[in-house]
């Protein structure tokens, strides 16, 4: 990332600058279009997908 900060002699500024990451979003939205992960999600709550999880966030995890 390219970050040019630059200040002025004349006035006083206080900025904030706030990065997140994406990954976890990006992996939430392609598990909800990957048919095969559906139905072992749909195995996870009948029990019958043992290693697997659905995390707090909604996102499928095997062994967390």
């Amino acid at each position: 990332m390219k970050l040019n900060v630059i200040t002025s002699r004349v006035k006083s500024m206080l900025c904030v600058m706030e990065a997140q990451p994406t990954l976890m979003e990006e992996i939430h939205a392609s598990q909800a279009m990957d048919l095969q992960l559906e139905r072992i999600r749909e195995e996870v709550l009948f029990e019958k997908a043992p290693g697997f999880v659905i995390h707090e966030d909604s996102i499928l995890r095997f062994h967390n």
